[in-house]
């Protein structure tokens, strides 16, 4: 499995270099297309693949049930990771300090509704999924559109990394005692909501472009 890890990160920095971008940039909804395509879908199909051959043959369980949990979890951590480093670590093009004060101002703003949504999800026993589902996408896109995918990223990182916490913790909507597939749930909803987020992001940003040029 160490062997694998060191196999996903070279295949994902080649597929993102030769189909993604060579200056790991996403922010088009052409390269974003790209991005779902290559990384987190068929990369990690066939990192999932693997595993589950290396699951079957040295723990003898199912070779399904082996890639369905990587393919899952792997892929929803390439989703929600890696355009948060991309975009907060890409050379951009040159902005005003007032576009960055901006963009960093946004970040906090939505990491800080984000974190509070999801604790008070835990907190109140009668917080259900759909409406956290519901609230999440508002706060998400609202920083998608103020700022940018850079600020989207930031909100997305914080939904997983503390929605994963409170269900691991048994709190929340997608504990265990209160859904029997909750972790399962949690994660295709927070895939949902990252792919929804950027593509927003995306063509905020084209739009944007596009008004400067005219």
């Amino acid at each position: 499995f160490a062997l694998l890890n060191v196999f996903q990160v070279a295949l994902y920095t080649f597929l993102g270099r030769r189909f993604v971008s060579q200056k790991s940039s996403i922010e088009s909804t052409a390269k974003l297309a790209r991005y779902m395509f290559f990384l987190p879908l068929m990369g990690t199909a066939v990192v999932a693949a693997l595993g589950g051959l290396i699951g079957m043959v040295t723990k003898q369980t199912s070779w399904f049930e082996e890639w369905q949990v990587m393919m899952v979890g792997n892929g929803l951590a390439i989703l929600v990771l890696l355009p948060a480093l991309l975009t907060w670590f890409a050379v951009d093009t040159p902005r005003t300090n007032d576009s960055i004060a901006s963009t960093s101002q946004t970040a906090l703003i939505v990491t800080g509704l984000t974190a509070a949504l999801l604790i008070a999800a835990a907190l109140v026993p009668a917080f259900h999924a759909e409406v956290l589902r519901i609230l999440l996408s508002i706060v998400l896109v609202w920083s998608a559109i103020q700022g940018g995918i850079k600020a989207a990223s930031a909100g997305v990182v914080t939904a997983a990394t503390a929605g994963i916490c409170i269900t691991f913790s048994g709190l929340g909507p997608y504990s265990i005692p209160l859904r029997q597939n909750g972790i399962w749930d949690l994660q295709l909803d927070l895939a949902g909501l990252a792919v929804l987020t950027f593509f927003v992001a995306a063509v905020v940003h084209e739009r944007q472009k596009l008004s400067s040029r005219l």
